[in-house]
């Protein structure tokens, strides 16, 4: 099948085998019925029915719609529309087919294909190809990701060029995010924080430590069972002893 989408927010689904082979130089058929001023953004091949299609505005919104919502129609019809375009939104200036898209953060976008993940900007181009697993969520500029091709499950951070700001060495069972400058990794099977230069800015005691919230405490667990959970101030300090069989947040 084919979905045509206009920067006006029309589109269409149709199959392939509507569009007869003609001489090279005729004009063609036709396969969407546009108003006046309207103009096509682009058209897409459906290979996976169960697909999502990620449509973007000039105003950086982005919608994500299954492929399953188009019905199959009969070409050169007015179709029924990809997206609701106002003075907020902005025209549609691209949209692309992927597996799976996430929400943007920081005007990055994660999208997948075969299992991969990559990001998109806010035009919807294609900024990092699908190379990596990972977070699909920038924050603070950076974006914790590891090699998908890698032997070894080892993440570090690259930034929005793709450019890797914090080598990929990290073995940890997954992703993580700076927050105020620092971020979780495991070094020898401990956690600890690390700036934006990967320098261990504090390393608690215990194995396990979720990270200081902005009230400056921070959980940590003393038990193999993961009971014995408490919190720590910035020297190390308990302020609240570990004799609780979970947390929830302080």
């Amino acid at each position: 099948d084919i979905i045509i989408v206009s920067f006006r927010g029309q589109s269409i689904r149709f199959k392939e085998s509507q569009v007869r082979p003609t001489h090279r130089d005729t004009s063609g058929v036709r396969g969407v019925m546009l108003e006046k001023a309207d103009e096509v953004v682009s058209m897409n091949l459906v290979n996976d029915p169960q697909g999502m299609l990620l449509v973007v505005m000039e105003n950086g919104l982005g919608k994500k719609t299954p492929i399953s919502s188009w019905k199959v129609q009969g070409r050169g019809g007015s179709g029924i529309k990809a997206a609701q375009v106002t003075d907020k939104t902005g025209k549609i200036v691209t949209d692309k087919k992927f597996e799976k898209v996430g929400y943007f953060f920081e005007g990055m976008c994660a999208f997948y294909e075969n299992d991969k993940m990559g990001y998109i900007d806010s035009t919807g181009k294609v900024i990092i190809p699908p190379i990596y697993t990972g977070s699909p969520a920038f924050s603070e500029g950076l974006v914790c990701v590891c090699p998908y091709d890698s032997k070894v499950a080892a993440y570090g951070f690259i930034d929005k060029q793709n450019n890797i700001v914090i080598p990929f060495k990290y073995n940890q069972a997954g992703f993580t995010s700076f927050e105020n400058g620092e971020a979780r990794v495991q070094i020898a099977g401990r956690t600890v924080l690390i700036n934006k230069k990967n320098e261990v800015v504090f390393k608690p005691k215990q194995k396990t430590f979720s990270g200081f919230s902005k009230n400056g405490l921070g959980a940590v667990c003393t038990k193999p069972d993961r009971t014995g959970w408490g919190y720590i101030n910035r020297k190390g300090e308990y302020v609240i002893k570990p004799i609780y069989t979970h947390v929830d947040g302080v």
